[in-house]
């Protein structure tokens, strides 16, 4: 038999992360901002900004106390957005913390991703097909590998050995020409 079987094929390239607290604070941001609402949240952001200092600038002028309120509200507002984006991420880590503990290790051959966790969010082995992407994030601080599926799997760059990552980066333009997006 001249083919050779997959599973016989030696990895591509080797990842053994740990998901800590900064990988969870780093993926809910990119949840919040970049995948899901991303345009949504510049306007809301901007509109809040800008009925504050417009709300600000009336009180300022017409000297009236009952307009403080209307700036207010929008720090009320911001300050929730901001806590959402900063605090809650912490505290729901620390909450779960247990689930995320352990290593995962991730395998990417030409044709696919073989991953083994040792923790309860990927326990067990799992193998993904590239086809079952949709996209590849490449951030500052971690790979996020958007599943067709609507699931992402998040791979830091902090543990990728230096050697390793210009091959990562060639084996995810080959496989996702248009959709591996750099943030």
């Amino acid at each position: 038999m001249d083919s050779q079987d997959n599973t016989d094929q030696e990895a591509y390239i080797e990842v053994v992360m740990q998901y800590d607290e900064e990988t969870h604070v780093n993926f809910i941001r990119f949840i919040l901002i970049r995948v899901k609402k991303r345009n949504a949240y510049i306007i809301y952001m901007g509109t809040i900004g800008f009925f504050f200092l417009l709300s600000t600038a009336q009180a300022i002028w017409e000297r009236d106390a009952t307009k403080v309120l209307h700036p207010v509200i929008f720090v009320i507002m911001f300050i929730y957005f901001l806590y959402r984006g900063t605090i809650m991420p912490r505290k729901s880590y620390r909450r779960s913390k247990s689930l995320y503990e352990g290593e995962t290790v991730y395998r990417f051959f030409p044709d696919r991703i073989e991953t083994i966790g040792e923790n309860a969010v990927t326990a067990g082995a799992s193998t993904l097909k590239y086809t079952a992407l949709d996209r590849v994030y490449k951030t500052r601080e971690a790979y996020y590998l958007q599943l067709i599926s609507k699931g992402i799997r998040v791979v830091k760059r902090t543990d990728i050995s230096s050697g390793q990552e210009a091959r990562l980066d060639e084996l995810f333009r080959k496989n996702f020409e248009k959709t591996f997006i750099l943030l």
